[in-house]
């Protein structure tokens, strides 16, 4: 896994890194980015995103069975 990206205060991961964290697929968190669900999250070029590491830890907790296959008990 590559580092977070720092900016300022807030930690950002990379839609790859927050699959990791997240378990669940690059296209339902690139679908979360473009909703708007994933606060702060922000374009890095055309087509990649940074999601602030807070924003995925809050949205890991949230996951349904539909986006994680099944909801973790974590």
């Amino acid at each position: 896994m590559n580092m977070p990206t720092q900016i300022g205060k807030t930690v950002y991961l990379t839609v790859k890194e927050a699959v990791d964290l997240m378990g669940c697929t690059d296209a339902w968190i690139r679908m979360l980015c473009r909703e708007g669900r994933l606060e702060g999250a922000i374009r890095h070029g055309q087509r990649s995103w940074l999601i602030p590491l807070a924003a995925a830890k809050a949205a890991r907790q949230n996951l349904t069975s539909r986006s994680l296959g099944k909801k973790a008990d974590s």
